[in-house]
């Protein structure tokens, strides 16, 4: 998986959806927060609008999240930026010392634009348009920010099609969890196989279904391995004990700070595709 240098070593901190634990997710203020506490790797969810922008945000409908309601795919960027994610955020974080009322959602360009090459951007391209990959490769393209681009999705057929288009650009396999079958490993072991197969660089299995066993299949052919749904401290460390390269977390905070109080002095990440 290659990554821009990390304080912290081998093991990639990923801040989901920018930190989401710390400010709206997929905001400025996310993404912000995130740099300032030394994580420059961030994960966001990339849409587009009804007017064929690249718009950041995770969930289907705007509905639960939002004072808007359908899908990003039915509104314009300008209904989209005044629309207000902050206020959920507010009332799903009571205790949170920062209040964020009338943040609204971004573009993607915006986050390249206010950031540039002082972050690495994990981008998970969410919805069925098949130019999705176009598009968000020309924008990293034209911002002068695609060396610091990686691409991920649940979905082969984006991460195909943006191997057709850059045969440099990261791509990560998001993997489903493997359930109601009668071996999970199997299953996991045969998509890793494919994503082989398909010129992928990385997957990425739900924290519960790491295991050393997985990860050395993965990393024996080449692929490197990382973590989604970390939902707790003691997930987080069977992760690194597992032997994977990062992780996506709402609060990267707590992995950082376990990262520097183990790790050798003077510990080093891995280079980007600069």
């Amino acid at each position: 998986m290659k990554a821009c240098d990390s304080r912290t070593g081998p093991i990639h901190v990923i801040a989901h959806r920018g930190g989401a634990a710390h400010a709206p997710e997929n905001t400025l203020p996310a993404f912000r927060r995130s740099l300032e506490a030394g994580v420059p790797e961030v994960e966001t969810d990339v849409r587009l609008s009804q007017d064929g922008a690249l718009v950041l945000f995770h969930d289907d409908d705007l509905a639960a999240k939002t004072d808007h309601d359908g899908p990003v795919e039915a509104h314009t960027l300008a209904e989209l930026r005044s629309t207000d994610i902050g206020s959920w955020f507010d009332r799903d974080h009571e205790g949170h010392a920062e209040r964020f009322a009338g943040t609204g959602l971004l573009a993607l360009t915006d986050l390249f634009e206010t950031f540039e090459r002082r972050l690495y951007y994990h981008l998970e391209l969410k919805g069925a348009n098949p130019e999705l990959p176009d598009l968000v490769l020309a924008q990293a393209r034209s911002t002068g920010v695609l060396a610091r681009v990686a691409l991920s999705s649940f979905s082969e057929a984006p991460l195909r099609r943006a191997r057709q288009l850059d045969a440099a650009v990261p791509l990560t396999w998001l993997l489903r969890r493997a359930r109601n079958v009668a071996s999970p490993v199997r299953v996991q072991r045969a998509r890793i196989e494919a994503a082989v197969a398909a010129g992928f660089d990385a997957v990425s299995l739900a924290a519960d279904e790491v295991t050393p066993r997985l990860v050395a299949f993965a990393r024996s052919l080449g692929l490197s391995v990382r973590a989604w749904r970390v939902r707790s401290r003691e997930e987080m460390l069977r992760v690194i004990a597992a032997g994977a390269n990062g992780m996506t977390l709402d609060d990267p905070d707590v992995l950082v700070a376990h990262l520097l109080a183990t790790a050798p002095h003077g510990a080093a990440g891995s280079g980007t595709r600069e």
